[in-house]
């Protein structure tokens, strides 16, 4: 009597495998971290370490961070660490992360559970005595607390033409616009991304250029 075959269960393929897109996560030891974000709260003393194995998931992560803000480089450390408000972000790769242009494949993938609730905990949550658990061993490193950031006064942005508005008209994204800019050594004005007529007309030189070789 001949023996019954056994029947085996096919695996499912990843999201990022059907997709056509690399693993986002890393997987010791075959898929180690390449790229990581080392971010602190200096508003309620909280850190957050988080690690991908693809560069688009990384930029994803530094997008949901930022969520629009306007970043600018560090004072103290300009090629590894952007700030906004009483937030850093570093990493060794910033000028990499910085600098991709997602795929439509990589625009189309979204960031799923846990991470958007951890950076919702990370930018929003309460005070904390001590470092958060980490997924990763990361930066044990202590850190100086900062003295408090002192708040900038409220500008009237109807009066000036943003960085924003021409990126929409240029049919860009206004993140990839401003990284862009900071590509093009292209100095951020005090109150922000925005200026008068002549100012812009500048500006959308440089986006002009930029989009045009993107293509």
């Amino acid at each position: 009597m001949g023996r019954k075959k056994q029947r085996t269960s096919k695996s499912t393929s990843t999201p990022e495998v059907s997709t056509g897109l690399e693993p986002a996560w890393s997987s010791s030891p075959t898929r180690p971290p390449r790229y990581v974000l080392y971010c602190y709260n200096h508003e309620n003393e909280r850190q957050y370490v988080v690690n991908s194995y693809a560069l688009y998931a990384i930029r994803k992560i530094f997008d949901a961070l930022t969520d629009g803000q306007d970043i600018e480089p560090s004072t103290l450390d300009p090629d590894h660490t952007m700030t906004f408000g009483n937030v850093d972000i570093k990493s060794d790769q910033m000028d990499q992360i910085l600098n991709h242009h997602y795929s439509k494949a990589e625009e189309a993938w979204e960031l799923k559970a846990p991470y958007p609730n951890d950076i919702e905990r990370f930018l929003g949550g309460g005070r904390m005595s001590k470092e958060l658990q980490h997924r990763d061993e990361g930066d044990k490193t202590p850190r100086e607390k900062k003295a408090p950031v002192e708040k900038k006064p409220k500008v009237d942005r109807s009066q000036f033409i943003t960085v924003q508005s021409i990126a929409e008209e240029l049919k860009m994204d206004p993140r990839d616009a401003r990284a862009a800019l900071r590509k093009a050594k292209v100095e951020k004005p005090v109150g922000g991304w925005m200026g008068d007529e002549a100012w812009a007309k500048g500006i959308r030189d440089v986006l002009a250029k930029a989009a045009k070789e993107k293509k």
